[in-house]
């Protein structure tokens, strides 16, 4: 006891230190924004994002049962090595923000574990493959695949530039396609009906700018035959020509089966892990990709996941528990609550 009495003495002492007055540890204000990132309430409206993902009913991309990943790094590419150095952290940008983390046997959150050696050689289990490249590239299968034509994630970490945090958050937005996410830009009310086939916005009301003849494939598209105002116009056009641009332009919400989008009158959200920022795809030297609609401003990188990202993949499967949140000793759920707050006037006091 006397040792607990004297950890609680020096947090005290050290609150009233910093703030040189006496803690109004009764009210939580100062913790919002903690227990906003560590609880999503998914039916509130702000968090109720318009999302783009898969539909979950299409028998090339369907969701992952009970909300569960195995994964299995491939052996012919090194995979191991190359990725799982940051496996772990880029998975827990996830959970640190808000999405509720399960086990295998446990349907109330999100399985993402490493298979058996025994499951992952055998050829007829369902599971995400982890391959590595070296060729600066990131893709991913949008949801579960049947082993016949397997789920995939493939990464080259040197994507990140050798900055840790760029390269957690670029596999943490593949991670969010391997559950079922598509890019939040390639929602067709962001995109204005003039500027691609497909898009359902006004120019005015449009939330990106598409400078296509940036990218770093499109020299390339056009030597191929590629026509400029088809496969930068039109997602399957590019799709078909292998062009990069596929990977900007807007789903076609009356061509294209195998997605859904909801929530269609919300905000767009900037703060996406599955949006791209302006530099993503742009030849060396050149300008930016996508851009702002009206005002054709840069779009900022981002690094975690937005507590919209997180409801959105709460709402897709169906999994809405919270995550457990801290409890500090001067909250009721603290087994010394009573203890802390006996020993506050001593300190606010100097009499201890």
């Amino acid at each position: 006891m006397a040792i607990i009495s004297a950890v609680l003495r020096a947090v005290l002492l050290l609150a009233v230190v910093a703030v040189r007055a006496c803690p109004r540890l009764n009210e939580e204000p100062p913790f919002e924004s903690l227990r906003h990132q560590a609880r999503v309430n998914v039916s509130h409206p702000e968090v109720q994002k318009r999302y783009l993902s898969i539909t979950g009913l299409s028998p090339q991309n369907r969701l992952w049962y009970k909300a569960s990943i195995m994964y299995c790094y491939d052996t012919d590419t090194n995979a191991r090595a190359i990725i799982e150095p940051f496996m772990a952290d880029a998975w827990n940008l996830w959970i640190m923000a808000g999405l509720p983390q399960g086990t295998l046997t446990d349907p109330n959150g999100f399985a993402f574990v490493e298979a058996t050696a025994a499951w992952c050689g055998d050829t007829s289990k369902k599971f995400l493959l982890i391959t590595a490249n070296q060729n600066m590239q990131a893709f991913t299968t949008p949801g579960w695949r049947a082993p016949s034509s397997r789920s995939t994630l493939s990464f080259d970490p040197n994507m990140g530039g050798g900055v840790r945090q760029k390269t957690l958050a670029i596999l943490a937005h593949e991670i969010g396609h391997a559950w079922g996410m598509l890019h939040e830009h390639q929602r067709p009310s962001a995109w204005s009906s003039n500027d691609a086939f497909g898009g359902t916005a006004s120019p005015l009301a449009a939330q990106v700018t598409f400078n296509c003849e940036n990218l770093a494939d499109y020299q390339a598209t056009v030597a191929a035959g590629g026509v400029p105002t088809l496969f930068c116009k039109n997602r399957a056009a590019a799709q078909s020509l292998g062009s990069s641009a596929a990977n900007f332009l807007p789903w076609q919400t009356f061509f294209e089966t195998g997605y859904r989008t909801t929530q269609e009158g919300r905000n767009f959200d900037w703060s996406s892990i599955m949006l791209y920022d302006s530099r993503t795809g742009s030849k060396a030297g050149g300008g930016n990709v996508l851009v702002t609609g009206l005002l054709k401003l840069s779009i900022a990188e981002t690094l975690v996941p937005s507590p919209a990202d997180v409801s959105a993949l709460q709402l897709l499967y169906g999994v809405v528990q919270a995550r457990p949140l801290p409890c500090f000793y001067w909250q009721s759920c603290s087994p010394f609550n009573a203890f802390f707050h006996a020993l506050l006037p001593q300190v606010c006091s100097g009499s201890f």
